[in-house]
């Protein structure tokens, strides 16, 4: 919009809430996940190939993201719905006909919300990119640090427990994005 200058840092809330989703979950997945799996007997290999699944959907994301056409909005509730409904299922799965899809939609949707989050941020004002990564990379570290942490805790009460929180942040910050509202909207469009 004509006239209007660059968004501040506190217009960009659900950026930096979708940056945190991100690492919350994946924290839990890549510090949590492989012990779990192993004592509900799912071999090494197949641990192995569910995060490498997980790898793969993200790095098909981050490939092809330029062609995905969408709004941040669109594009982070997308990504926040994928995690917290394929997440608790894949604690729960013990096939690897399951967990390897299961996985890899996963990786996805956190491919989704990674992509859509640094865009945004690194476009929101120009002059200030510097400020915004740094935003963006201190809201990726507190999930990283509060995912393992709260999911550890959660695990001392049920195994499933860090999956489940998972699953609850990843819906609860879907209806925070979906209500939403980043202006200017010229900012808005991530498509290129």
């Amino acid at each position: 919009m004509a006239g209007q200058g660059p968004i501040a840092p506190a217009q960009l809330g659900s950026v930096w809430l979708a940056a945190f989703l991100y690492a919350f979950c994946q924290g839990i997945v890549f510090a949590l996940y492989p012990p779990y799996a192993a004592t509900r007997g799912i071999s090494a290999f197949i641990i192995g190939l569910g995060v490498t699944a997980l790898m793969l959907g993200r790095t098909l994301v981050f490939l092809f993201f330029r062609k995905i056409r969408g709004r941040f909005k669109a594009l982070t509730t997308a990504g926040s719905a994928v995690m917290g409904l394929t997440i608790l299922p894949l604690s729960l799965a013990i096939e690897p006909w399951i967990i390897l899809p299961l996985s890899l939609t996963l990786g996805c949707g956190l491919g989704l919300i990674y992509s859509a989050t640094i865009m945004m941020a690194l476009s929101a004002d120009e002059a200030n990119r510097g400020k915004y990564a740094g935003l963006f990379e201190s809201s990726i570290g507190a999930g990283y640090f509060f995912g393992p942490l709260v999911g550890g805790a959660a695990a001392q009460v049920a195994l499933q427990g860090p999956y489940a929180i998972c699953s609850g942040v990843s819906l609860i910050s879907l209806l925070k994005i979906v209500r939403s509202e980043i202006k200017p909207s010229r900012h808005n469009r991530l498509s290129t």
